[in-house]
């Protein structure tokens, strides 16, 4: 954890792939490990606190969200590796590894609410990984009934953009129907126009060919 602080602190900071490289020789980094998960978690976090005259730590609200978004595809590769389930339990253990952050920096006003955000926006934790926190009955931290009231607007908000999103792939389906069914039509109407014309091309021929018959007579 130090050398991943110091990696994340250091100026200018270390590159994804000189971390990744110092992670590689310790751990395989592409097995699912919701331990490294937290751990790369944790010190992103902690690397962004600022001292204050008391010598005290404090959260960087902008640091962190900075961060969050230049590390996303470093974050990305220690929390969306294995099968599905398995990402769902590393994202899980990302997002309580952030309400524990807050509750030990003693719950800044919306901090969680808005690392929440960042995390979705920057696609480092998927939609159906807010919904396993959520219902997930495992933490022992004691932390879990307060981080949800913290996090209770995002996850509102959350639930109707999955609602949007469903109304409009319903509209978008609707929407193709409808235009298949006008495909449809037109060809049906093209084939009858066509079998009206081959119908009064064969009475014109018929007409003709009676005509020449009665002439010749």
């Amino acid at each position: 954890e130090a050398h991943l602080l110091q990696a994340f602190r250091a100026t200018p900071a270390e590159s994804d792939g000189t971390i990744m490289e110092w992670v590689g020789k310790r751990v395989e980094p592409n097995v699912p490990n919701v331990q490294l998960a937290r751990l790369v978690v944790r010190s992103l976090l902690e690397a962004t606190c600022a001292k204050t005259k008391t010598f005290q730590l404090e959260p960087s609200a902008p640091k962190i969200y900075t961060a969050i978004r230049d590390r996303a595809k470093l974050l990305r590769k220690f929390m969306q590796v294995g099968t599905e389930s398995e990402q769902m339990a590393l994202m899980c253990s990302g997002l309580y590894e952030v309400q524990d952050y807050c509750a030990r920096m003693n719950w800044p006003k919306m901090l969680m609410k808005k690392l929440f955000y960042v995390l979705y926006a920057a696609d480092v934790v998927l939609e159906e990984a807010f919904g396993v926190w959520r219902d997930d009955t495992t933490d022992e931290s004691g932390h879990k009934r307060k981080g949800l009231v913290e996090v209770n607007e995002f996850l509102g908000w959350l639930e109707t953009t999955e609602e949007d999103e469903v109304d409009e792939e319903a509209a978008a389906e609707e929407e193709a129907r409808a235009a298949r069914r006008r495909e449809i039509e037109a060809s049906v109407a093209e084939a009858r126009k066509k079998q009206a014309d081959q119908a009064v091309e064969a009475a014109a021929a018929a007409a003709a060919a009676a005509a020449a018959s009665l002439g010749r007579g």
